[in-house]
């Protein structure tokens, strides 16, 4: 068994010799281990970069040409003489699947290498072919098992878009960032459902900001034991029915003219699209009723941009002193 061992230790480090760690090395990858998904943005152009597309081509061409000469000389009865040209297609389709990360082909392919080296005449052609079609078939299998997503063009503006929904917006409310692009970015791989939740909590993040903007920092979440809770851990429709008060009192404040027009025309349409996100996406997204179609998250997207938009012009955001 220790012998077993060493022997496998010494290949490995005679594959690393021949197909060095470095040769494995991305080129211009993102980078790895990373959970947010614009980290893993390439274009076809680094794909095709990337997996070297020439080289693959080329590969499999030698390889299914290797295994059509080993058919013709094992149909003749031919012993098998010199195999230098098997062995070149062997290191350089070993050399290609280190460098592209097909690691399993790459030992079966400097495995061969080393029998058709080390014993030529030991193995046949209809080997020789069982073999290539083996690397073939390894090949294909790790062709298959990296995957890839395409975003469709008429979407990719949205991925990893800050300015989704407007410079302003995203400027104003610093803490709504994260959910911004991830709604662009669930928006451009068809992750419609996940979009719109995004897309509420951004209006979350509005509402927030305008209660506060109207003096609702504690919300009483229920009446007949007097508890209040921070407007954080607050129900939406208690928020809206103590905010409508304030909103009131504030406007109340403000002399009668333009500056009394503006702030009624601004809170109460704020308030009553907050009202709509709340019943017509909101509760549905947050308790499983509904999935949603690449229409509908576009459809959300227009609306948020806007009452985004809105308050961030009036003046309300998480910047605000």
């Amino acid at each position: 068994m220790a012998g077993k061992k060493k022997a496998q230790a010494q290949a490995g480090q005679e594959f690393d010799k021949v197909y060095p760690p470095e040769g494995n090395k991305l080129l211009g990858s993102p980078s790895p281990g990373g959970h947010n998904i614009a980290e893993g943005l390439v274009c076809l152009f680094w794909i095709m970069k990337r997996f070297d597309i020439a080289t693959l081509i080329s590969l499999g061409h030698s390889l299914y040409k290797a295994q059509m000469e080993c058919d013709i000389l094992h149909q003749a009865n031919n012993k098998p003489g010199d195999v230098s040209w098997f062995i070149r297609i062997c290191e350089a389709g070993g050399r290609y699947c280190k460098s592209v990360g097909f690691e399993h082909s790459a030992m079966k392919a400097f495995t061969l290498t080393l029998r058709l080296k080390q014993r030529p005449l030991q193995i046949d052609y209809s080997g020789i072919q069982a073999e290539l079609r083996c690397l073939e078939e390894d090949v294909l299998l790790e062709m298959g098992a990296n995957k890839f997503l395409q975003i469709p063009v008429s979407l990719s503006t949205h991925f990893n878009n800050k300015d989704l929904i407007g410079k302003e917006a995203y400027e104003a409310f610093p803490e709504a960032r994260e959910d911004i692009v991830e709604a662009g970015n669930a928006i451009s791989v068809g992750l419609d459902t996940a979009a719109v939740f995004h897309f509420m909590r951004v209006v979350e993040w509005g509402l927030r900001a305008l209660a506060r903007d109207v003096g609702l920092n504690e919300v009483v979440a229920d009446k007949k034991s007097g508890k209040i809770v921070p407007l954080e851990w607050a129900q939406w429709e208690k928020i809206l029915n103590q905010m409508h008060g304030k909103i009131e009192e504030k406007i109340r404040l403000i002399a009668r003219g333009p500056d009394r027009q503006r702030a009624q025309e601004f809170y109460y349409q704020a308030e009553k699209e907050i009202d709509g996100f709340k019943d017509a996406w909101r509760n549905h997204v947050m308790h499983c009723r509904r999935i949603y179609s690449s229409s509908d998250s576009l459809a959300v997207l227009s609306h948020v941009q806007r009452f985004m938009k809105s308050l961030a012009d009036y003046g309300i955001g998480q910047l605000q002193p």
